[in-house]
């Protein structure tokens, strides 16, 4: 915010007019920041929370095919074939 004010010169400003711009450059920066900053980080978080929740579901539904998957593979095929 400095960068603008040359080092080893003095300025033609005051302190007061030295502090009135250095707080205008970080206002005018901050709001940028805030202008761009909002919008990607709403969009970026929205699709990263679809793909995980999307995540979710496929594990979700892999957990409860584990069940009947475990139960169905400890019973022998060849009695389950014979009861019907």
């Amino acid at each position: 915010m400095v960068a603008c004010w040359p080092p080893r010169r003095r300025s033609a400003g005051t302190r007061r007019q030295l502090a009135a711009t250095v707080a205008w450059q970080s206002t005018t920066a901050a709001f940028a920041g805030g202008a761009v900053g909002v919008p990607v980080g709403i969009a970026l978080g929205r699709f990263l929370w679809t793909l995980f929740a999307c995540q979710i579901s496929v594990c979700l539904a892999n957990l409860v095919a584990a069940v009947p998957g475990c139960i169905a593979g400890r019973t022998p095929a060849a009695a389950s074939l014979r009861a019907e």
